[in-house]
Formats: structure tokens, C-alpha cells, sequence
């Protein structure tokens, strides 16, 4: 018997327990071909093949449909477990699903002809047909007499158990395998934050593990109208009908197969089938994706021509990867989601933001013009300096809001270059030595005598801010007559940059939210102090940026030390 080859590394196996049944059959029984074919699904396919080197060449791993045989086999004769149809009563629909060979016959009524067919059912404990034993070239040349056909009996006994042991032993290891294949996919899966990553890690995992030729994942968009992923090559009313079936099948918990659950007079049969020619696919396993209630998309998984049809375990598996899919796929969209709030969030801070500098910069212009005036009363002035301290607190926020959206900005990828943290920090103290001055706040950059400069990568304006805002912090939250200093170092771990001061300190319980956005201390003392609660949430998404990290200790009435590590600037090769 004939059909089409199975791929290499296809499930079938010779197997050397059905090779000793053929031999017995060849030798004993008196047959100079003896092929065992296993059931799966709806083809059977040739495992075990006893005879001349051309017909194994030939027979081995071939396929053939189970409805073909069973057509064929209808008004054959019955002797026991086998089935004999006489070459003249064959149809021609068989012809290219049956190995003839070619020899002249016997004279004689009982004569063995070319086109003879002569098959052993094989059958499980239920009834069921799980395989064939197939005998052709008989050596006397004539058809099997009674007590031919009592061996050939037995025999098929022995191929019966031993083709139900091995396709259940082949069973056992096929979920296995497929349990491996989910597992690993799972993993990939539910690692990926985007759904276009979960596209490209899973396709290739689900060719591999269902022996697949074409894999595709279609999302369907989500309540906002996000998400969706279309499979090329595909026509709307495919894509439609997809759909309605993957909702479907969520509901009933079970797969598609196409063509054959395409019965009847179906209005797409007709594109379907030329889907799968135009592919080169024989088949394709729909299987839907959800969580719960929700069903949010389907996968396509098509077969080549002559591949193994879809077993059951394969389309149980399929199923519940459907069900794992399903929740990495809305895990994404929760992510995606989550980004699209905070560039929204960022967008609109933003916008706010510069809305509001353009008004508080003519509020600060105009009061510094009313503060000139000499003739002004003193009540009036001092209004004037509770306006001008309101607004510059607002410009400060504003700025403050400007530079936090900018460190989550997408559209601003980082692009690092050397940047003399010392020359940076002897800018920012200068700039903030007035206001200690003020306070009675000393700034000190400790001397590296004969160290060469620490260079840092990134981007230079904003490492300024960073120094700028635990800087500006440490002599804020500083009292009179205390020191603040910063300390910059070159290691194996990198750039580093240390903020040292003497003030008020940090509560243990304020230091998991010390980075949060717009927190105030719990001091009082400190609390009482002017601030956006922005300044070290802009420190460390900017350090983040940068591929850095920053730390704090602190002992409360003692003071704090800010440390940020940064990656050192390695020039780039020539």
C-alpha cells in the first residue's frame, strides 16, 4: 500500500517487534511482502515493511486515507480478520493508494494476480481499527488457502497487540513531548510585555512542537479598539468566519479543523479551499485564545501536504496553549494599556505644564516692574513678594513636571556620550551657591588630586538635573552652618557620584516612598519646607534611563548621603 511520504522526523517508527511479525509472515506463512500500517487519525501509515529492498523503499512511512480503505473493503470477502478483494473487483479510486507489483500471473481460478488486495484488520480491546497487516507476492503464486489464512490469523493476532502497544506507548510519549513544547512556550510567552513579541517568540515554538508549515495568531481588538492582529494572506470573510468560530469554540472548549469540520454546503468552502492550495497546506487546527470568559483572539496551525493528520492529544494540548496564550495575550494588553495611560498622563502633564509657564512668567515679569516702583507702599510690596514667591513656586512645578514626563518619554531615546561629572558639578554648585549662601550652607566638591576625571555616559543635561536636584535637596533640608558635599569616584562598577549633607535626615518609615511622585516627608520640619515632591522621583527615572541606579542613607537628625551609580564612558572603537 501506497500514499504520500511522511516527512522526516515524522512520528513514524519502524519498530522491531512488528519487523519480527512481517519476517514470520514472509517466511512462514509463505508471502514475499508483509507491511504493518498503524492508524492515526484518519490515515494510516506504513511502519514495518519485510520484503525485496524496493518495495521497503517504497512502502515505508507512507500514508494512506482511512476512508479510502474502508470504501474499498466493503464488499471484499471475509475470512476472520481478513479482508481479500480480487483485482477485478477493485475500484480505480484505490489505484493511488495501494503498491502493485508487477509479475505475470498463474493460470488456475485461484490464481494470484497483481491487483489482489489482501489486508488483516487490527483492532484495539474496543473494537476499534488501529491498524492493518498487508500480505502481497504470495511464493506459490495462488491465493491463501484455509490454512494460510489460519496463520495469517495468528499473526495478525501478535501485529494486533503489538501495533495497540505501540501506539499507546507512542501516545504516552507524544503528550510528553507536547506537555514540553507547552511548557517552554509558556514561559516564552508569558515573558513578552508586547503582543507583537508574543506574536514572534510563539510562532516558531508552535512550528516546531505541532510540526506545522504555517502558524499564525490573530488578536482581536480590545473594548478601546487596541490590540488587533491580523494574519496576512487572508481574506476579510475569512477573518470574519475566524472569528465567529473562535468565539464559538471558546464557549465549547474545542478546536477546528479545516476542511473537515467545514461540512456540507458551507458559504466559505469554496475560499478555504483555495487558502490551503494556495499555501500548500492540507489542513489547518483553528484554535481559539481566551481567559475566562474572554475570548481575544484564534491560532492557525496548517499541515502540509502528507503530514500526519491532528491527534487527539495534539488538539488537547492545542487547546489549553489557546487558554495560556489567551492570558499572556490580555497580560499585554494590561501593559499596553498601563503605557498608554502614562503617555497620556505624560502628555497632558506636559501640555499643562507649558500652559501654565507662558501666564506665571508674565506674572513674574509684571511684579518684578511693580516691585520697582518707588513709590509703592510697603503693604503693597509686600503682596508683590508673596505673589513673586507663589509664582516662582509654580514655575518651579512646572519644570519639575516638564522633566519628569521627559524621563518616561519614548520618543527620546537616549543617546550617551562622555560627560565630565566634575566639570558638571563644579557648573551646578555655582549655580546653586547663592541660595546656600543664604541659608548658611556650605558646598564643597572634594578634591581628587592627580585622579583623572570621571567620566560618565550620558546624556549631559540631564545629569545635570540629577546633581541639580540632590544638591538643591541637601541644602534645602540643611541647617545653618553645615556642610554639604559632593564626591565623585571611578570603579570597576562604574561612574559614581555621592551627595553628602547634615541635615534634618530621613524616617525609616519615608524611605519606600522617598521616590515616589509628590511625596512629602512626615517631618514636620521638613514638611514645612517648600518643594513639588518631584525632585528625586526625576533623579532616579533619570539614572533608570541610564542604565544606573541610586541609593540612600540616612540617619534622622544626623543627615543623608545620595549615592548614584552611573556606567563609566567607554569610548567607542574605531
Amino acid at each position: 500500500m501506497t500514499g504520500t511520504q511522511t516527512p522526516p522526523g515524522g512520528r513514524g517508527q519502524s519498530n522491531h517487534v512488528l519487523d519480527l511479525i512481517g519476517e514470520g509472515v514472509t517466511a512462514l506463512a509463505g508471502f514475499g511482502v508483509a507491511a504493518i500500517s498503524a492508524r492515526r487519525g484518519e490515515q494510516f501509515e506504513v511502519l514495518s515493511v519485510v520484503g525485496p529492498p524496493e518495495a521497503a523503499a517504497t512502502l515505508r512511512g507512507q500514508v494512506m486515507p482511512v476512508a479510502a480503505l474502508r470504501e474499498e473493503i466493503a464488499g471484499a470477502r471475509v475470512w476472520g480478520r481478513l479482508r481479500f478483494l480480487p483485482g477485478q473487483e477493485k475500484s480505480d479510486k484505490i489505484d493511488d493508494w495501494v503498491w502493485t507489483p508487477s509479475f505475470e500471473p498463474r493460470s488456475g481460478e485461484d490464481a494470484w494476480h497483481p491487483d489482489d488486495l489482501l489486508v488483516a484488520l487490527l483492532r484495539d480491546q474496543d473494537g476499534e481499527l488501529r491498524g492493518l497487516l498487508s500480505m502481497d507476492l504470495p511464493v506459490d503464486g495462488r491465493r491463501p488457502s484455509p490454512e494460510q489464512r489460519q496463520m495469517l490469523e495468528h499473526y495478525a493476532v501478535q501485529a494486533e497487540r503489538a501495533v495497540v502497544e505501540a501506539l499507546a506507548q507512542e501516545e504516552v510519549n507524544e503528550r510528553l513531548r507536547l506537555a514540553r513544547t507547552a511548557r517552554r512556550l509558556v514561559r516564552q510567552a508569558t515573558a513578552q510585555p508586547t503582543l507583537a513579541d508574543i506574536v514572534d517568540t510563539v510562532t516558531p515554538l508552535l512550528a516546531e512542537g505541532f510540526s506545522a508549515a504555517r502558524v499564525a495568531l490573530y488578536a482581536f481588538a480590545d473594548a478601546d479598539g487596541h490590540g488587533a492582529s491580523a494574519p496576512t494572506g487572508v481574506g476579510p470573510d475569512l477573518v470574519g468566519a475566524a472569528e465567529r468560530w473562535a468565539r464559538q469554540s471558546w464557549s465549547a472548549q474545542q478546536t477546528i479543523r479545516v476542511p473537515e469540520d467545514v461540512v456540507g454546503e458551507h458559504p466559505l468552502r469554496a475560499q478555504y479551499d483555495a487558502f490551503l492550495e494556495e499555501h500548500g497546506l492540507a489542513s489547518l487546527l483553528v484554535v481559539p485564545l481566551g481567559a475566562s470568559s474572554e475570548v481575544v483572539g484564534n491560532l492557525s496551525i496548517g499541515r502540509a501536504r502528507g503530514a500526519p493528520t491532528w491527534t487527539e492529544a495534539e488538539r488537547e494540548t492545542a487547546l489549553d496553549i489557546g487558554a495560556d496564550l489567551g492570558r499572556a495575550i490580555l497580560n499585554a494588553r494590561t501593559l499596553d494599556r498601563e503605557r498608554r495611560l502614562a503617555r497620556d498622563k505624560d502628555e497632558l502633564v506636559t501640555t499643562l505644564a507649558h500652559e501654565l509657564m507662558t501666564p506665571i512668567t508674565a506674572i513674574v515679569g509684571h511684579v518684578e516692574l511693580m516691585r520697582d516702583d518707588d513709590e509703592a507702599r510697603d503693604d503693597v510690596r509686600r503682596g508683590l513678594d508673596a505673589v513673586a514667591r507663589g509664582a516662582t513656586r509654580l514655575q518651579v512645578m512646572a519644570t519639575d513636571l516638564i522633566h519628569l514626563a521627559a524621563t518616561d518619554d519614548p520618543g527620546r531615546p537616549l543617546q550617551p556620550r562622555a560627560v565630565d561629572l566634575g566639570e558638571l558639578t563644579e557648573e551646578v554648585l555655582e549655580l546653586l551657591g547663592a541660595e546656600a549662601a543664604t541659608r548658611g550652607v556650605r558646598l564643597r566638591l572634594e578634591d581628587r588630586p592627580g585622579q583623572p576625571p570621571v567620566l560618565a555616559a550620558g546624556d549631559d543635561r540631564e545629569l545635570a538635573r540629577v546633581v541639580y536636584n540632590l544638591v538643591g535637596n541637601a541644602v534645602k533640608y540643611s541647617d545653618p552652618g553645615s556642610e554639604v558635599v559632593v564626591r565623585l569616584r571611578s570603579g570597576t562598577e562604574g561612574a559614581e557620584l555621592e551627595v553628602a549633607d547634615q541635615g534634618l535626615g530621613i524616617a525609616e518609615a519615608d524611605r519606600a516612598l522617598l521616590f515616589t511622585e509628590f511625596f512629602r516627608s512626615s517631618n514636620p520640619t521638613a514638611a514645612a519646607r517648600p518643594g513639588t515632591g518631584l525632585g528625586l522621583t526625576i533623579v532616579r527615572r533619570t539614572v533608570a534611563r541610564h542604565g544606573g541606579a541610586v541609593e540612600v542613607d540616612s540617619t534622622l537628625g544626623v543627615g543623608s548621603t545620595f549615592r548614584v551609580m552611573l556606567p563609566s564612558w567607554t569610548p567607542p572603537e574605531s
